[in-house]
């Protein structure tokens, strides 16, 4: 058996520029990389774009994979088992719908860790 966790959401930071930005987010990650996430949400994100995060809303799902000799049966939960939440909200109205626009896809990050 396998668990592997899918954290949707979106984060709010800064640029070098001092400009506020908001990003979509989808990280698939083993549970290593969940606790990480658990233990500083508002981790280090340089690589795609902030220079510092000031807020960070993920839900978490889980999806369990068992296999026996003829089948590989995968299990996803449809509501989050929990969500990590840190930070100050404080978005606007526009920035709000941004957010929850299907249209705009997340940036996606894998840390199979």
């Amino acid at each position: 058996m396998e668990k592997i966790y899918k954290l949707q959401g979106f984060l709010v930071g800064y640029n070098w520029y001092g400009v506020k930005g908001i990003s979509k987010i989808e990280i698939t990650t083993r549970k290593k990389g969940l606790r990480e996430i658990e233990t500083e949400p508002l981790q280090d994100f340089t690589g795609y774009g902030f220079q510092s995060i000031v807020y960070i809303c993920l839900d978490v799902y889980e999806k369990v994979y068992r296999e026996n000799k003829k089948y590989l049966v995968e299990m996803e939960s449809k509501e989050p088992i929990r969500r990590i939440e840190q930070g100050e909200y404080n978005l606007t109205e526009e920035e709000e719908e941004f957010i929850y626009d299907p249209a705009i896809e997340p940036l996606k990050i894998i840390r199979l860790k």
